[in-house]
């Protein structure tokens, strides 16, 4: 039998291991409190608090709505506003969620970004393998409301579900270091600089998607724009727009009117 000073020792020093693990799922809510361990009956205020308590591969969750402020991600997580649909409210500058995960894969979903014309951009990803950004809201923003210059080689970016409105620089802003793969689906840009400005190093899968009413061009090109199902209208300055080396692969389903001009694309592809 060991001694009760032994024994006591254990207890002593397990205590700590106890009190700074991580959890696999924490909660925020408008009435929680960063003091909490951002339990489900203690949850945190914000998602920079419940991030410190949410392990590698982990999940935050919304419990009720309220304003979550920034946060900076550095390793694989979810962030889901569930039903709530959690709010992230920046201003001077200051950008929305910050993604800077290496090699890790990053979830934002249910989320709403309000950046009151002048925080810079509502998600920044500057290095992660793998990006999910599902059924978000994007408003008002005075650089891009998604700007990609990610360092990570081959990221795949999925874009789903989601509005982007009143951007100052562009809608989606895609110009990743290496070479990189984005897949937008069912989103929809508007009031923006630029609606989609695709880089050298960038393959964009454009799918069933709105890009309508910005100021300047709908989309630009200087990577590889696969463009089926989707309109591409009224905007201010032309509307399919690919500068050599770019190219813009129309699958001939698509709506491209009432732009100056609509501009057209490099190629047609063939649906299979």
């Amino acid at each position: 039998m060991r001694p009760l000073s032994t024994l006591a020792s254990v207890l002593i020093v397990s205590l700590p291991l106890l009190t700074n693990a991580q959890a696999t799922r924490t909660w925020v809510s408008g009435v929680g409190d960063d003091a909490n361990p951002a339990s489900r009956t203690a949850p945190g205020a914000t998602f920079a608090g419940a991030i410190t308590k949410t392990a590698q591969g982990g999940i935050i969750d919304v419990l009720d709505p309220g304003d979550f402020g920034p946060v900076t991600i550095t390793k694989s997580i979810t962030i889901d506003g569930d039903a709530n649909e959690g709010n992230i409210v920046v201003s001077n500058g200051i950008a929305g969620v910050v993604i800077n995960a290496g090699t890790n894969a990053v979830t934002l979903r249910n989320l709403s970004f309000e950046g009151l014309g002048s925080a810079s951009s509502a998600i920044e990803i500057l290095s992660a393998s793998v990006v999910h950004i599902e059924n978000c809201r994007i408003d008002g923003f005075l650089g891009s409301g998604i700007d990609d210059s990610n360092t990570t080689t081959n990221e795949q970016v999925f874009v789903n579900d989601t509005t982007i409105h009143g951007c100052g620089t562009n809608g989606l802003g895609l110009a990743p270091a290496s070479q990189g793969t984005i897949t937008i689906q069912n989103v929809n840009v508007t009031a923006c600089g630029d609606g989609i400005d695709v880089g050298a190093n960038t393959t964009a899968v454009i799918i069933s998607s709105t890009v309508s009413h910005n100021n300047n061009v709908g989309i630009s090109s200087l990577g590889l724009v696969d463009l089926s199902s989707s309109a591409v209208t009224d905007n201010g300055g032309q509307g399919l727009d690919a500068t050599k080396p770019g190219k813009i692969v129309s699958y001939r389903n698509n709506a491209v009117t009432g732009n100056n001009p609509d501009g057209k694309a490099t190629s047609l592809g063939t649906l299979k």
